[in-house]
């Protein structure tokens, strides 16, 4: 039985890892069901615990550590694009309302979602440094690329935090 919940937990949480692609909350879907098998497993009998706590550390603190990259790259491309303080703070708020929107403006799986974060960063970036007294719009431009980037490789690293956690959980399941 215990091969079986590896294996169904094995191929279930490959589809959460691309759900983290398309901006949805994958990593934290995966690490909450290996927690209710490890609930049940304790509840159900003496056997050791499928994941055990080691493995759901490293998967948690994986989690959050890629929510931090993923929430800090549009600022971060921002600023490498020169942006300032509001343009650097227009690329989060730009990026999180455009990842939404853009799943629901843009129909196509994955693609929907990434140029609307991508686009809301840049967008974000743009707005806040235009804000500032003295910024042209031709000037706002650089720091928009960057956040439109910086989001973009956000949520690529952010897939490879889910694919590690995977491979982490996976591991556990079997060991």
């Amino acid at each position: 039985m215990t091969i079986l919940i590896g294996i169904l937990f094995t191929l279930f949480s490959a589809v959460l890892v691309l759900l983290v692609v398309l901006g949805l909350p994958g990593i934290w879907l995966m690490i909450a069901l290996a927690g209710i098998i490890d609930l049940v497993d304790s509840l159900t009998h003496d056997d050791p615990i499928t994941f055990g706590w080691v493995s759901m550390a490293i998967a948690l603190g994986l989690a959050v550590l890629s929510e931090v990259v993923e929430f800090a790259a549009g600022a971060a491309g921002a600023k490498a694009g020169g942006a300032k303080k509001s343009g650097m703070f227009g690329a989060l708020i730009g990026g999180f309302v455009g990842g939404i929107a853009g799943t629901f403006l843009i129909p196509i799986p994955l693609i929907g979602t990434l140029a609307g974060a991508a686009i809301g960063a840049g967008l974000g970036a743009m707005v806040g440094e235009m804000s500032r007294e003295g910024t042209s719009f031709r000037n706002a431009i650089k720091p928009a690329g960057g956040a439109a980037a910086g989001r973009i490789a956000g949520t690529i690293a952010k897939t490879f935090f889910a694919v590690v956690v995977w491979v982490v959980l996976v591991v556990a399941a079997f060991a």
